[in-house]
């Protein structure tokens, strides 16, 4: 126990780049921190790197020795040059672990199926950047864009930005005195990514949407009584919603073309412009 004691101050010293870089990770990504057992591990890797990349900058420097005199190459100056290398390090697993670059390359090349991102959620939110409908556990749905999302689909809030409440008839109400609108997440079920116009037309035909949008008219019309439809719930509806309804919001969904307009994937009409959001900005967890 004493000579673990004696050891500790040496032992800290040898891990603080790998540590450092490692904080530096988690600060700039959405990953959850690991057991203390984890990241002492991972401080290890860490330091691993750094110490391999010292080895080859103190080469480079002795061998730039021979010609300019820049100084002695002792362990002191072995640590600082390993925490001023830890940044650059952490911030390129951070940007690999944010643009699922390395996972990707794997994924092409057959080595993984996984991607970098902490969960399906996340990775579902980073890269489908669109309007979504949020569909809330009691019935109602919401009409947006996702400013900020949460990491889990268990805890934290949603952020949308121009927000609408989308009717039981399928018409939109916005929120025009809303700036932004936030949920939390426990209250959200299910998500729906919208298509732009401009991929509905490209991957079918005008007759193939009308026969779909026909399909699931019949089917609604078959979740009612003597085919007749339910009457329309407004924002304070609080009815869990059938089949029937999940069937609605399928239909006549909103979506956006390329200059940022809001539109319907089944209407000739164009409305009122919408504002998108930089999706440039940084992402708020």
């Amino acid at each position: 126990m004493g000579l673990i004691a004696k050891d500790l101050p040496t032992l800290v010293l040898m891990l603080l780049p790998g540590f450092m870089a490692a904080g530096l990770f988690y600060t700039l990504t959405s990953h959850p921190k690991a057991s203390e057992f984890e990241r002492v591990i991972q401080a290890l890797i860490f330091t691993t790197l750094l110490k391999a990349a010292t080895i080859l900058l103190r080469v480079v420097f002795v061998g730039l020795g021979a010609f300019v005199s820049i100084g002695t190459w002792t362990a002191d100056v072995e640590l600082v040059w390993s925490i001023v290398l830890s940044a650059p390090l952490g911030l390129t697993f951070a940007w690999l672990a944010n643009t699922d670059r390395f996972h990707r390359f794997a994924r092409k090349q057959g080595l993984s199926s996984r991607t970098s991102y902490p969960s399906e959620w996340y990775g579902a939110f980073a890269r489908q950047k669109r309007w979504v409908i949020l569909h809330l556990n009691d019935g109602r749905r919401v009409y947006g864009w996702p400013e900020e999302w949460p990491d889990q689909s268990d805890k934290g809030h949603f952020v949308l930005d121009e927000p609408e409440w989308l009717l039981d008839t399928n018409k939109r109400a916005p929120m025009f005195r809303v700036k932004r609108f936030m949920l939390p997440a426990p209250e959200v079920k299910m998500v729906e990514f919208l298509k732009e116009n401009e991929e509905v037309e490209q991957a079918s035909a005008p007759t193939e949407v009308q026969e779909a949008t026909q399909l699931l008219l019949e089917a609604q019309k078959q979740e009612t009584p003597d085919g007749c439809e339910s009457s329309a719930t407004g924002p304070e509806s609080t009815d869990a919603g059938s089949p029937g309804e999940w069937i609605r919001s399928s239909i006549q969904r909103p979506s956006v073309d390329q200059d940022g307009l809001q539109t319907d994937p089944l209407s000739t009409t164009t409305p009122a412009e919408k504002v998108v959001p930089d999706w440039n900005a940084d992402h708020v967890v």
